[in-house]
């Protein structure tokens, strides 16, 4: 058992994740998995995760299932517009850890 962070109850480690806010964090929180989904629906603090080149909108979470994030610990960012339109291709998407690797690998991943 071990306790979230952020609500303070007590789970199972397979009902939990750490979450470093996208390598702000020197060290990972363990939070809940209901916790991290209202973290990252309402947006994490000081966190941008950059601007589409093309149309110059704040990308946002892309999220079709939540278990795929846990399992990949992985969070992709779409441009808003290849959101509602997936058929544009020259839009950005990139890809955030939500732990972030060792300083000798590569962070993030371009889509």
């Amino acid at each position: 058992m071990t306790t979230c962070e952020h609500c303070k109850q007590k789970l199972d480690i397979d009902e939990v994740v750490q979450f470093d806010e996208f390598g702000s964090l020197e060290n990972p929180m363990i939070i809940c998995k209901l916790c991290f989904k209202k973290i990252i629906e309402k947006g994490v603090p000081n966190f941008d995760p950059g601007k589409c080149e093309t149309c110059n909108k704040t990308l946002v979470p892309h999220i079709d299932d939540w278990d795929d994030v846990f399992k990949e610990k992985l969070i992709w960012f779409m441009c808003p517009e290849a959101i509602k339109n997936p058929e544009l291709s020259d839009h950005e998407q990139i890809g955030y850890y939500i732990v972030q690797p060792p300083d000798d690998s590569e962070p993030t991943w371009n889509g």
